[in-house]
């Protein structure tokens, strides 16, 4: 037998960049503590989120989970995250915050 049950996936919104030190038009200060900031639905927040730099139109990996080390935002750097809606069996649809360039 075939049981069918209708599942909702979880999903974020409002999702950007937020940081003690003062964002000004996309653009913070080096050695800032960066969060990754967002409104979950579903049942139990589990999502991930990976931390990327952009150099020429190319994302690399700097690191994963909500907070990102201030060692390692550096000046002239361009960086940004995404979150991956996860509610503990059901992934959502993986959402990128603003790109926030470092200064």
């Amino acid at each position: 037998p075939i049981i069918v049950k209708s599942l909702s996936a979880p999903y974020v919104y409002d999702v950007q960049i937020k940081s003690t030190n003062t964002i000004v038009d996309n653009k913070i200060s080096a050695n800032s503590v960066l969060q990754a900031y967002y409104n979950f639905n579903g049942s139990s927040d589990l999502s991930e989120v990976v931390w990327y730099e952009w150099t020429n139109g190319v994302s690399t990996k700097l690191a994963e989970g909500n907070l990102l080390n201030p060692a390692i935002v550096l000046r002239n750097m361009v960086i940004s995250f995404i979150v991956t809606p996860y509610d503990g069996s059901i992934y959502g649809i993986p959402i990128e915050s603003q790109i926030l360039y470092i200064v």
